[in-house]
C-alpha cells in the first residue's frame, strides 16, 4: 500500500484486467461495424447490379427495335448509351467497394484509480 492506503499491485491488476475487457468489447464492435458495413455493401452491390442488368436489358431491346427499322445511327446511339451506363456502373461499384473497408483504431487514452470517500 501506498501512503494514501491504495494496495498499487491490486489497482494494477485491476487496471490490466479493465483494459483487457475493454479491449475485447472495442473487438466485438469493430466486428459487428464490419459485419454489418460488409451487409450494406453486398445490398448495394446486389440492387446496382439489378440495376445494370434492367437497364441493359431495356437499352438492348431498343438497340434491336432501331436496327430492325434500319435506324442504323439510332442503334449506334443506343450503344453508346450502354456503354456509357457500363462505365457509370463500373464507377459507382468501385466506390460501393472502397467503403467496404472498416477502419478502426485502438488507442490507451488513460488508466486511473479514483478513491471515492
Amino acid at each position: 500500500k501506498n501512503a494514501v492506503g491504495i494496495d498499487l499491485e491490486a489497482a494494477a491488476n485491476e487496471a490490466v484486467d479493465l483494459y483487457a475487457g475493454s479491449n475485447e468489447r472495442y473487438g466485438d464492435y469493430v466486428g459487428r461495424a464490419r459485419d454489418e458495413n460488409e451487409d450494406r455493401v453486398n445490398v448495394q452491390l446486389a440492387a446496382l447490379g439489378r440495376h445494370q442488368d434492367n437497364q441493359l436489358q431495356t437499352l438492348d431491346g431498343i438497340r434491336q427495335r432501331h436496327l430492325l427499322a434500319g435506324r442504323r445511327s439510332l442503334a449506334l446511339a443506343t450503344e453508346g448509351r450502354i456503354a456509357k451506363l457500363k462505365e457509370g456502373v463500373n464507377i459507382r461499384r468501385s466506390r460501393i467497394e472502397s467503403g467496404r473497408e472498416v477502419r478502426a483504431q485502438s488507442d490507451l487514452i488513460c488508466i486511473g484509480i479514483i478513491e471515492v470517500i
